[in-house]
């Protein structure tokens, strides 16, 4: 891991509260992948096996209905979506695609898991941050209904 992918790690809410060694064990289970603007990163009823984080650019949510493909949200660089694949094996109840040429880091279940079974804090830390968020994000859509 470099030095400018450490301090990026750093930069990342989820990341907040981890000490060095901790960054530098989730950065390496983490994958790097770039997605140009307007590229699909995963469509709405596919398997979740992985959680994004934004690197670089821009990323929208969207979710179709009968009528339409309606946009929800748009993330951009040190956020993070698709959370709930770590701990379900459901399907994606949303799409996400790159609005700008995206570089994003990617989790795989398998990979968090074999993390938690090695270092269980980081895993707790992990889920503590994104429970957190979850909350903020379900206040936010309160707010909208």
């Amino acid at each position: 891991m470099s030095v400018n992918d450490f301090e990026e790690l750093r930069a990342v809410s989820l990341f907040r509260l981890m000490t060095a060694e901790e960054i530098l064990a989730i950065g390496n289970i983490l994958a790097a992948k770039e997605y140009p603007a307007g590229s699909r990163i995963f469509s709405q009823g596919d398997p979740g096996d992985t959680m994004y984080i934004i690197r670089k650019g821009v990323v929208a949510i969207t979710i179709l209905s009968a009528e339409s493909e309606k946009e929800v949200v748009r993330f951009s660089p040190t956020s993070f979506f698709g959370e709930i694949a770590l701990f379900d094996r459901l399907q994606r109840t949303a799409a996400a695609c790159a609005i700008e040429d995206s570089l994003l880091w990617e989790m795989h279940r398998d990979r968090f898991a074999e993390l938690i079974s090695r270092e269980p804090y980081i895993g707790t830390k992990i889920m503590y941050r994104i429970i957190q968020d979850m909350g903020r994000r379900m206040r936010a859509m309160d707010q909208l209904v």
